[in-house]
């Protein structure tokens, strides 16, 4: 399947949703999307991961770029609602211990 990024401005964060599978040929599409999200230099971040099925070890690596890049910055990145496949991965190179992960993104969106 393949990935589907997607952003918007929320009152309170920039909001990418991504869908679909991050394997290595849809690498370029995730990267492009939080290429755009540092560009706006917004204070906050939210990657809604809810409609991932699979990301890849490149993909991860995207994401922890984008996470140095934005705190860099003096912003601030969470992610919400990794499904199981996703969140297994994460949890086996422990992304839990290096990024806010929210189960949903009501929480994540939750900046206060």
């Amino acid at each position: 399947m393949a990935l589907t990024c997607e952003a918007e401005e929320t009152p309170s964060c920039h909001l990418i949703r991504l869908v679909g599978e991050a394997d290595g040929n849809e690498i370029p599409s995730l990267e492009r999307a939080f290429t755009r999200a540092l560009a706006a230099r917004p204070d906050a971040v939210v990657v809604d991961l809810s409609g991932m099925t699979f990301m890849s070890s490149l993909g991860i690596g995207s994401l922890v770029t984008l996470h140095k890049e934005i705190t860099r910055n003096g912003g601030r990145l969470r992610c919400a609602g990794p499904q199981p496949l996703v969140a297994e991965a994460f949890r086996r190179v422990r992304l839990y211990d290096l990024l806010d992960i929210r189960d949903s993104l009501e929480d994540a969106q939750n900046f206060l």
